[in-house]
């Protein structure tokens, strides 16, 4: 009944944090008498109350999350508060504070609340995130900055953390402290995302790295080989670092299956031209080739990537 409750309020996306926050205190805690566990914990005498003070924090923490998923967030500070009286330092209900405070635009106060429910959960990565998320909001990225640098440092497999990171140090400017935080990230991951590559491509390319700009490229190929925009963008690429002969062999191919598209046409002449080769003296692209020639790796690898091009959201 008491996680119904608390589900209920997902119905209003805009209310979805507080939503949230209950829901992790779940997750981390397991059942929501895990709150009331870490209140008698917390009172100077739990013999005397037995499990009066589990009930009474639930009790109030839930009445919170109701008020706050129906905008009353004054009514959900007073129960939280009243909370945390009974269950001090917990660390669900001073992020329910925070987010109670965060949605009223009191920025200073949502900060102090998240800081402390980190002190008091240090080993949990959401507590964490979730101050680095306050922080940017509050305008404050370079206290975010360091915030999601002291996350991937205690929780090095977080492969989240590492994404965050990036963007923050992306998104002040700093792309050679982006990309080796993608770089990182790449070491945690066995296959990482393709708008990861995506975002190295972007990153290389402002900074003018031709080496760092065909390895995105590349990867970006190798994950989605059906894609003919990167097969184009790779054979653009190769063209314009004098290698006409690797870039005819990726747009060629495309130029067949695309005769309306004049620019394309008039690249593959130039590259024939530059080559000295003719069309029917074209080498077999390898993704063309016989299947009897390919490697089971390669086509597990084909497969993969061919169900993730059509799986992935269209955005």
């Amino acid at each position: 009944m008491l996680i119904r409750a608390m589900v209920l309020g997902l119905m209003r996306r805009d209310r979805i944090a507080f939503a949230l926050t209950v829901l992790v205190g779940v997750l981390i805690c397991g059942p929501l008498r895990a709150v009331g566990q870490q209140a008698s914990l917390s009172l100077s005498s739990p013999a005397d109350t037995g499990g009066t003070a589990n009930a009474t924090v639930q009790k109030y923490l839930i009445k919170g999350t109701t008020e706050a998923q129906l905008g009353d967030y004054e009514e959900a500070i007073l129960y939280f508060e009243t909370a945390l009286d009974r269950a001090p330092d917990t660390p669900i209900l001073l992020e329910a504070l925070a987010n109670a405070h965060h949605a009223q635009g009191d920025e200073a106060t949502a900060l102090f609340y998240a800081r402390k429910a980190l002190s008091n959960s240090a080993d949990r990565a959401y507590y964490h995130r979730r101050l680095a998320e306050l922080q940017r909001q509050a305008g404050q990225p370079e206290a975010a900055l360091q915030t999601y640098q002291d996350l991937v440092d205690r929780f090095p497999a977080d492969t989240s953390a590492y994404r965050s990171l990036a963007e923050l140090q992306a998104m002040l400017d700093r792309p050679s402290a982006a990309l080796d935080t993608y770089g990182r990230l790449l070491e945690h991951m066995s296959r990482a995302p393709v708008s990861v590559y995506r975002k190295m491509l972007s990153l290389h390319r402002s900074l003018g790295n031709l080496d760092g700009i065909e390895r995105s490229l590349r990867a970006l190929l190798n994950r989605r080989p059906n894609n003919p925009e990167y097969r184009r963008r790779l054979g653009n690429h190769y063209a314009s670092t004098d290698r006409p002969g690797a870039a005819l062999d990726l747009l060629a191919p495309l130029a067949e299956q695309r005769p309306d598209d004049t620019a394309l046409q008039q690249r593959v002449d130039a590259l024939y031209r530059r080559t000295g080769r003719t069309a029917d003296a074209r080498s077999t692209p390898p993704d063309s080739a016989d299947l009897s020639t390919v490697s089971v790796d390669a086509l597990v690898q084909r497969a993969a990537s061919a169900y993730d091009e059509a799986t992935a959201p269209s955005s």
